[in-house]
């Protein structure tokens, strides 16, 4: 973006930034506690909390995500007019 005059967000930096291997890991550890809570916790409720918080964290990690790659570009387009 610096022929359009403008710098990168540092959002869209620490996105574009990510390597894949970085969220499959974190992917995979994910999924991983989320099954291993299934057999470890016996409270029904604090397994259904345990798993609405994890998937509240996903949901704010890609709508973060989305929202750093696409800013810069919706910034484009209105200037371009």
């Amino acid at each position: 973006m610096s022929g359009l005059g403008t710098s990168i967000p540092r959002a869209t930096r620490f996105v574009t930034g990510l390597p894949q291997s970085v969220l499959f890991v974190a992917g995979t550890l994910l999924v991983a506690g989320l099954a291993a809570k299934e057999v470890l916790i016996r409270s029904t409720a604090v397994r259904q909390t345990i798993t609405f918080i994890v998937f509240m964290s996903v949901d704010w990690f890609t709508v973060f995500c989305q929202d750093a790659i696409l800013k810069p570009l919706v910034e484009i387009m209105h200037r371009i007019g």
